[in-house]
């Protein structure tokens, strides 16, 4: 009797495992397109100071002077 509750539950932790990873492989890809949309947007900041001339942050682009 107590190796049938064991296949039962290794049959239950299985398929758990199999809706984890659908569902990881989904997010996967949304994570994936956010960043697609991320990095395909930027400002250009203009600014007098020479500290922040030398500042790149993400897809913000601060330009380097003339």
């Amino acid at each position: 009797m107590d190796n049938h509750v064991i296949t039962i539950i290794g049959i239950v932790i299985g398929f758990l495992q199999g809706i984890m990873l659908f569902l990881l492989s989904g997010i996967k890809s949304e994570v994936s397109d956010v960043w697609k949309r991320i990095n395909n947007h930027y400002h250009e900041i203009s600014c007098g100071n020479d500290d922040c001339k030398k500042l790149v942050t993400g897809n913000i682009v601060i330009p380097r002077g003339e």
